[in-house]
């Protein structure tokens, strides 16, 4: 006899305990032998059927479509059209539960989300399941602590000074609040408290600010919990906290500072990356964003925010250090531009160096140019950007040029057809100006942005690589894995990536995002929404996935970050529910691929 039912199988795991009973008192076992089909194309439908062991193949003629095993269940569709569209036959002995269709609507009618699951698409699924991961681990955030870096800094003044004068000091300072040093007990003046003093208890401008001073302090000290100062701040009706140790006074916590911190730390990094003089600082805050990024993935944080967040702050990274390291000569007669994942803003850890240079035309480097853009690569790889395998760098006079070069390797990318020549166009059409004059980019977007017609051979050239690597589906539509690893950048992040740049490039779109590029492609009736929108779920999903990967690989490996098992995938330990999420990626993603082939008549070459 099988166990029981498996209700964390969703959307079973949507129901209550009373619920769970009226389907277990439903349900009925049916055996069926190796070869027999249990559903034709056609037939009649009123029982869903959900394998509790062996395999059955839904196809049509000689189409595969799906292999069902442990845990997963068909015909959901029939659920809504009362008929099979698929025929399904058992590849070996399976035993199965069996409920009647009535009531799975019986139920759906007391909770919708359970009958809406079974027709849900790829990307509703997908969002149902991260809403309910979201809140996991938060004590994550809750035991964050303070740190200096939080503060801003302390003005400290006198008790002996004037209205007018702290005034003038909050102005001079750019500050909201003063810190008093009085001889009894040390307090603090707000911007508020002068304005409320002066409009509303009729004190002058000269008069001194003693009568304002609220004291004593209510501070804390590097290490106490944020969520302490929350608390804190909250029992006595206070916006900011003074931060000191055993030597003295460090710097003021804001509210807002402290509201933000609460949330996510990229605030404070960003803040430091800023006020960075040299290139110290600049490495501890590189060292930080891997931290960050977990913590906010911990917390449900989506996959596109966490992009963002990362292309920003490595961007911000990038300008600093090239403040730092250049004169400003170089700065205004140079563009340096970001290409590959962060280019099209799509890292969510960090990775190569992508780079390239754009010199103003007629300008003259000083004599050690060359000299500095070495310096300046190995400084982003002490900062942790490893060296591109291509070496596609600003130390390769091949990916430094004037805009006139650029455009003439533009051209001359394009007309090659060579396959290195397409990848160097493809990189370039991912390329944003990050630093220095970003104006010499535009000189090159002319060039960079031209439409193609898809049915030219370049186009079609270009747009054949989206197909060089298989999609890892067996025969009869399962996850294909060797060794139990699947290539999740060569199976499914690539050709989405290259087939959507590919037609992006046919209409001329400055924009680098993938997900940009496919919102666009959908407004704009280039592509079938419904595909749009898989694409967008699946391509999120193998980044999600990745970035799981990466982090637990980092638990156990330090060392681990960068190296080519980055992409492999091992299915056995991903869950049931991710693995059904994958394989509708990839089967989202080799449908995809038909529709790069036939729209760029690929079979022409």
């Amino acid at each position: 006899m099988p166990g029981p039912f498996n209700f964390n199988i969703p959307p079973f795991d949507l129901l209550n305990t009373q619920q769970q009973g009226m389907l277990e008192n439903a349900l009925e076992i049916a055996y069926y032998p190796e070869g027999e089909i249990i559903l034709k194309a056609g037939d009649d439908i009123d029982r869903l059927i959900i394998i509790h062991k062996g395999r059955v193949d839904e196809h049509l003629n000689d189409e595969h479509f799906t292999l069902y095993t442990c845990d997963d269940f068909f015909d959901a569709r029939s659920i809504f059209t009362g008929q099979s569209k698929h025929d399904y036959i058992c590849l070996e002995e399976t035993i199965s539960f069996e409920l009647p269709l009535q009531l799975i609507k019986d139920l759906g009618a007391t909770v919708p989300e359970f009958l809406n699951w079974f027709q849900a698409s790829l990307g509703d699924k997908h969002e149902q399941l991260s809403q309910r991961q979201q809140g996991q681990n938060l004590s994550e955030f809750l035991l964050t602590q303070v740190r200096a870096e939080h503060c801003e800094p302390a003005v400290v003044v006198s008790h002996e000074l004037s209205l007018q004068e702290a005034v003038q000091t909050m102005r001079d300072q750019q500050c909201d609040s003063l810190l008093v040093m009085d001889d009894s007990s040390p307090g603090i003046v707000t911007r508020t408290d002068l304005l409320e003093g002066i409009a509303l208890n009729g004190y002058t401008l000269t008069d001194d600010i003693r009568p304002l001073i609220t004291s004593p302090l209510i501070t804390v000290t590097p290490g106490d919990f944020l969520f302490d100062a929350m608390i804190l701040m909250t029992e006595h009706n206070i916006e900011r906290l003074v931060v000191c140790d055993e030597e003295g006074i460090i710097g003021l916590l804001p509210l807002l500072q402290l509201l933000s911190l609460l949330s996510t730390h990229s605030h404070v990094i960003g803040l430091r990356i800023q006020r960075a003089t040299t290139i110290e600082p600049l490495r501890e805050c590189a060292l930080e964003i891997e931290p960050l990024i977990r913590n906010l993935h911990n917390n449900g944080v989506r996959i596109p925010f966490l992009m963002k967040l990362v292309s920003t702050l490595n961007e911000q990274i990038m300008q600093q250090l090239f403040k730092l390291h250049f004169s400003e000569d170089i700065q205004k007669n140079c563009t340096l531009m970001v290409m590959g994942s962060e280019g099209r803003g799509e890292q969510i850890i960090k990775t190569d160096q992508d780079n390239g240079l754009i010199l103003r035309e007629h300008w003259t480097p000083p004599d050690n140019f060359s000299q500095q853009l070495s310096a300046f690569s190995l400084l982003l790889q002490n900062l942790g950007y490893p060296p591109c395998p291509g070496h596609i760098m600003v130390n390769n006079p091949q990916w430094v040029g004037t805009p006139d070069q650029w455009q003439k390797r533009l051209h001359a990318f394009r007309e090659s057809g060579t396959p290195e020549q397409l990848m160097h166009l493809a990189i370039m059409l991912d390329a944003r100006p990050i630093a220095g004059n970003k104006a010499l980019f535009e000189e090159i977007a002319k060039v960079l942005y031209h439409p193609e017609d898809p049915s030219d051979r370049r186009a079609a050239q270009f747009a054949r690589a989206c197909l060089q690597f298989d999609t890892p589906l067996t025969l009869l539509g399962d996850i294909k894995a060797s060794k139990h690893l699947v290539d999740i950048k060569k199976g499914g992040m690539f050709p989405i990536v290259h087939g959507i740049r590919s037609l992006a490039m046919e209409h001329g779109l400055s924009c680098t995002s993938t997900l940009e590029r496919l919102d666009w492609l959908a407004e704009n009736h280039r592509l079938e929404p419904d595909i749009a929108s898989n694409l967008k779920e699946a391509f999120q999903l193998f980044h999600r996935m990745k970035l799981d990967k990466l982090l637990r690989d980092d638990d156990n490996d330090h060392n681990s970050y960068h190296s080519k098992s980055d992409n492999q995938l091992d299915i056995t330990l991903i869950d049931r529910n991710d693995r059904d999420l994958l394989r509708q990626s990839l089967h989202a993603v080799k449908k995809f691929k038909q529709v790069i082939w036939h729209h760029f008549h690929l079979e022409r070459f």
